[in-house]
């Protein structure tokens, strides 16, 4: 279900449509919806502060066979990215990267792969998610231990209102001594293979 005429979805309403990975999955159109329904936006409750409500939001993009995220969590605002992404009917608990900035003092990145990551879990046709962002306190500072949540998705169409371009983008500014990403689902399929390479070698030095 999509918002007719609005431009500012088209962008993400798009590249989800079209990912190559989720369309050949061979699901049925039931089990195809509820996974590309994972990308929404939600609405999210910190843990810690039940009494804000689902005050906070986070938008979640498809990119291949990978999930961008952007959030903001009142103190603090940025970006994550789950790789690999949640798998068909299945509860998908994945550790995370996340960079962004304190929102009163933009000039101060907060990128360090070390510190700055976290778990979520998603079930793709219950769509509500959960998890926990480490280096960030309980109420949505940078720098405390850790920051758990709990998101629903928004009533109406499954919305987001940034380009899969842009977040990247974002994202490599944030980490500009890191090495750059590209959106995956447009790569060729040499660039394709290399790139899954390098994600499952970074995911087994890890320990993942």
């Amino acid at each position: 279900m999509e918002l007719p005429g609005n431009e500012k979805y088209k962008a993400a309403s798009n590249s989800r449509n079209e990912n190559p990975w989720l369309n050949n999955l061979g699901l049925s159109e039931h089990d195809l919806i509820d996974l590309r329904n994972v990308q929404t936006t939600y609405h999210v409750q910190l843990n810690d502060h039940p009494d804000v409500g689902y005050h906070f939001r986070m938008w979640l993009l498809w990119d291949y066979d990978r999930i961008w995220g952007v959030f903001d969590m009142g103190y603090t605002k940025g970006l994550f990215l789950v790789d690999p992404g949640p798998k068909p009917s299945a509860i998908h608990k994945s550790p995370f990267s996340w960079r962004g900035v304190e929102k009163s003092a933009t000039d101060t990145v907060l990128c360090n792969e070390l510190i700055t990551k976290g778990e979520i879990v998603i079930e793709p046709g219950n769509l509500e998610i959960e998890g926990t962002f480490e280096f960030m306190a309980g109420n949505g500072e940078p720098g405390g231990e850790q920051c758990a949540f709990r998101g629903k998705p928004h009533f109406g169409p499954s919305v987001v209102p940034y380009s899969l371009e842009g977040v990247v983008d974002e994202w490599n500014d944030y980490g500009f001594l890191e090495e750059e990403e590209r959106v995956r689902q447009y790569l060729s399929l040499e660039e394709l293979a290399a790139d899954l390479r390098r994600r499952d070698e970074r995911r087994a030095a890890s320990g993942f």
